[in-house]
């Protein structure tokens, strides 16, 4: 335990000069600047100590289980009005996400996503080329880091062939390499566009049969251009 409190020690006077708190007659906190590499931090922070306490209760248990999901999933993505007004831009289905969550225990997890989303492109503009007049389209990469807690399984049958399972977390995503052009021309007209990531808060449900997974996840995003992000997906459950 003392190494922990060493790690916990480190974090703290690493994180204390960007972290502001405020208390408003004790009835919330706020956190003012908070870089993600910090939001990061505190994460891992959070899961090592959880994760430590779990540990020393399960006196009898020499070792910790560690699962895992890996996904790809369909993202449909809603943006808030002033991202739309700003840059042209409407609620679009994204192409495909890849990601994976790591379980401890069987409660804590962190978890990881990169993909790709094409909001609605409000402010097209067309160009001549060698296959017609072609018009452009919006298209950004984004990255999430996440933690959290998962619920324990619901089995269906004695032989725990199919279960369901939950879980919370929160997290950070970036976005980045946001364009609006067309695709596959060189010469084309291009144009830059800014839309951030921002902090989240998201459930999410499996169903599972054997190793293959079914899950619907939905975020919502707090100082970020997004405002909702749901996902349908497609996993491979490892226990």
């Amino acid at each position: 335990m003392g190494d922990i409190k060493e790690l916990f020690y480190c974090i703290y006077f690493l994180l204390k000069p960007s972290l502001l708190i405020r208390f408003s007659n004790f009835r919330f906190i706020r956190f003012n600047n908070l870089p993600a590499s910090n939001i990061i931090l505190l994460t891992i922070l959070f899961l090592i100590l959880s994760n430590e306490s779990f540990g020393q209760s399960k006196a009898g248990t020499a070792e910790h289980e560690i699962g895992g999901t890996f996904y790809m999933g369909v993202p449909y993505s809603i943006f808030n009005d002033d991202s739309k007004n700003g840059q042209g831009i409407d609620d679009g289905l994204g192409l495909l996400s890849f990601g994976f969550d790591v379980v401890f225990n069987n409660i804590f997890l962190l978890g990881s996503e990169f993909g790709w989303d094409s909001p609605k492109d409000e402010k097209q503009f067309s160009n001549l080329t060698t296959a017609g007049e072609l018009s452009s389209s919006v298209s950004l990469w984004h990255y999430s880091f996440s933690g959290g807690l998962k619920i324990p399984d619901i089995y269906f049958s004695d032989e725990k062939a199919a279960f369901t399972f939950a879980s919370f977390s929160f997290g950070h995503m970036w976005a980045f390499l946001e364009k609006r052009s067309i695709e596959n021309c060189i010469d084309c007209d291009r144009e830059d566009v800014d839309i951030d990531g921002g902090l989240f808060i998201q459930p999410e449900l499996y169903y599972v049969y054997g190793i293959l997974g079914f899950g619907l996840s939905y975020k919502h995003f707090f100082y970020s251009d997004y405002k909702t992000k749901a996902e349908f997906k497609l996993a491979l459950v490892i226990r």
